[in-house]
């Protein structure tokens, strides 16, 4: 057993290794906050706008507030967590709060205090900047969104920017939710819009929206919507019939960009449009029905087409006269599903083209193309084009491996190393490999390799050429 003595010469030692340790320990202090953080040391301003670019870059990534995952904040949360100094910069940064999204499905009336707390806390953060919004809700109930739900919501759509919505019809064509909007959104620029149904009220919200530019649609017609059509600058409407198209065209007259992907159904409209000045872009991709809706327009400021309307639709002279008509001064022009035999006859109306693009050619189609490149004046066929890329279909079961023809790939080089000279800059030649692999699995394995011999390059061929890729 020790003595008392023994305890208070241990406790007297215990006492000065405290004492050595407290110095070392502001020591090291010291020198810590003598080390200067390069990014610490960042103007505010720099330092805000770095946070603005870790925003997402448009609302379909746009952050929850509300459901967030455990581990992984909002972007303005996680960043005012990091230090003091950055706290500061979040806190008074309004933008970096302006933009999430909020899922109804969370919304529910047990947490609508607390959702309703959260929402006004961001908005209190984001101060007067203009929002960025997505809104959704996926739950299937057929009765309405109640009007506790929304409300809250609706206070601030002065506010609003950006909007999407991802509800269902049964959603926008309440009178609570006209009413409330109506009139309610003079700072609105974009909007999206999907619903998975539809129905027969026309939807009025949006029509008094004066800085409205551009819009999008999916699976929801434009003909149930009430919109400022004339001043809309952007659309894109995705599952649409050849109705809705028209009824867009000629509604929005000022477009300078429209797209439009999977049309189908007839149109029934067949005299021409007033000529559209501004449209600079137009993608019209679906059935047969796009060259109906392409024979009715007339676009003269066009300079980027993109465009299918279905396998194996014969004729040319919609087209061609689609070209005559407007003598755009086409820039880009992608061609899909077979769709060459088309612009066989509408090269004299592409002389200012500089990218080409063609998907699911056909062999035949290669060796046309290349021959004309190789035997046909430059200054005269396609004389700006900059850019080629192309991919091969492969050809039906049915036809005979002996009428397939061969790629001649040294006419090919030939071709493109002969047009290189007049500025052609790249070109990429694709085979559809994994389409390729996954039919020519179900072939016997004679015709599967008789085919990749018809279709695929040699293993030494090379290109003398700046860009290419096979």
């Amino acid at each position: 057993m020790e003595s008392n003595q023994s305890l208070r010469d241990r406790l007297t030692q215990i006492n000065a290794q405290i004492a050595l340790l407290e110095g070392e320990q502001k020591i090291i202090q010291k020198k810590l906050r003598s080390i200067i953080y390069p990014v610490l040391g960042l103007p505010f301003e720099v330092t805000s706008k770095i946070f603005v670019h870790c925003l997402p870059g448009d609302l379909e990534g746009s952050e929850p507030i509300l459901n967030f995952p455990r581990g992984k904040p909002p972007t303005p949360l996680l960043l005012s967590q990091i230090c003091r100094a950055w706290r500061y910069v979040a806190l008074q940064t309004p933008k970096i709060w302006a933009m999430f999204n909020i899922s109804l499905d969370h919304w529910s009336q047990n947490s609508a205090p607390l959702a309703s707390a959260r929402l006004e806390y961001w908005m209190d953060r984001a101060g007067s900047s203009l929002v960025s919004l997505m809104l959704h809700n996926v739950n299937n109930s057929a009765t309405p969104t109640s009007s506790a739900t929304l409300l809250p919501l609706f206070r601030y759509s002065r506010q609003w920017q950006n909007l999407g919505l991802r509800l269902h019809y049964r959603d926008l064509a309440t009178e609570q939710f006209q009413s409330a909007l109506h009139r309610e959104l003079p700072a609105l620029e974009t909007l999206q819009i999907k619903s998975d149904d539809s129905g027969t009220t026309i939807i009025h919200a949006f029509k008094q929206a004066p800085k409205l530019r551009a819009v999008v649609l999916e699976h929801l017609p434009p003909t149930l919507l009430l919109l400022p059509w004339s001043q809309l600058t952007h659309f894109r409407g995705e599952w649409c019939t050849g109705m809705d198209c028209y009824h867009v065209l000629r509604s929005a007259v000022s477009l300078v960009e429209c797209k439009f992907t999977w049309v189908d159904q007839e149109m029934e409209e067949t005299a021409l449009l007033p000529r559209h000045l501004a449209l600079k872009a137009l993608h019209l991709t679906g059935e047969y029905v796009c060259i109906h809706i392409l024979s009715i327009l007339t676009l003269p400021s066009l300079v980027e087409l993109d465009f299918r309307d279905g396998d194996g639709y014969p004729y040319h002279e919609e087209f061609v006269s689609f070209l005559s008509r407007s003598h755009p001064s086409l820039l880009r022009l992608s061609l899909h599903g077979g769709a060459y035999s088309r612009i066989i006859y509408g090269f004299p109306f592409l002389l200012d083209l500089t990218t080409l693009k063609i998907s699911e050619m056909s062999v035949v189609g290669i060796l046309d193309f290349s021959h004309n490149l190789r035997v046909r004046d430059p200054a005269a066929f396609l004389p700006n084009l900059k850019s080629f890329a192309c991919s091969v279909r492969e050809p039906a079961r049915n036809h005979l491996i002996k009428k397939i023809p061969v790629i001649q790939y040294g006419d090919v080089a030939d071709a493109l190393e002969f047009r290189s000279g007049y500025r052609l800059k790249s070109f990429e030649l694709k085979l559809n490999r994994q389409s390729m692999r996954d039919q020519l699995d179900a072939y016997d394995g004679d015709y599967a390799n008789n085919l990749r011999d018809l279709l695929a390059p040699p293993p030494n061929f090379r290109l003398n050429f700046r860009d290419s890729r096979l």
